[in-house]
């Protein structure tokens, strides 16, 4: 028998974080697969970074643009807190950073472009990203670009690695809220 987490059959864990984990699953209702994020709840903390997570996914599912994840749902059920999202294939930024290979200027303008798209429109609708790194940046085989985690809220600063301080804007490291001029960093960061 498939595992399933609400109505969403688990194919396969494909990573975790702080937040929980994230699942391949398939959606029988909208016939589709999807990624499945399952949000840890195993503290009290834990379980308030959950309602957070839910509120924030619930506000950028309103994005809809090529070059951002999309965010179909959220919900809380058989003691779960989920969110359920578009699955995309692809190798991540840090991925293709770490083979050393490089990138043609005119691979580089390509996916710039379309990471500065996805923001325009992330921005153009009030929201901003919160942490925006190479990992957070996919790009599919048929050379599209995508923007993951818009919703997560990654916690204070305390604890976390070089790797993922390395792009934040002087505001953020401040540990004020991040704004559209904060993603043009990001972005300005990643690409040096």
């Amino acid at each position: 028998m498939t595992p399933a987490i609400g109505r969403f059959e688990v194919v396969r864990e494909i990573g975790k974080s702080e937040l929980g984990t994230v699942y391949k699953a398939y959606d029988p209702k909208k016939k589709r697969t999807v990624a499945l994020r399952v949000l840890c709840a195993d503290t009290p903390q834990a379980i308030e970074r959950s309602r957070q997570y839910l509120q924030q996914a619930k506000a950028a599912s309103v994005l809809d643009s090529p070059n951002i994840v999309s965010i179909y749902a959220g919900a809380e059920e058989q003691g779960l807190a989920y969110v359920v999202m578009e699955y995309v294939e692809g190798v991540p930024l840090d991925a293709a950073l770490a083979t050393q290979q490089g990138f043609s200027s005119s691979e580089l303008l390509d996916i710039s472009r379309q990471v500065c798209r996805g923001l325009d429109h992330a921005h153009s609708k009030g929201i901003v990203h919160r942490r925006l790194t190479p990992h957070g940046i996919l790009t599919e085989w048929d050379g599209t670009v995508k923007i993951l985690d818009f919703a997560p809220d990654p916690g204070p600063l305390e604890g976390q690695t070089g790797d993922q301080l390395r792009y934040l804007s002087p505001e953020q490291v401040q540990g004020r809220a991040p704004d559209a001029r904060s993603n043009v960093f990001n972005w300005g960061a990643i690409l040096y």
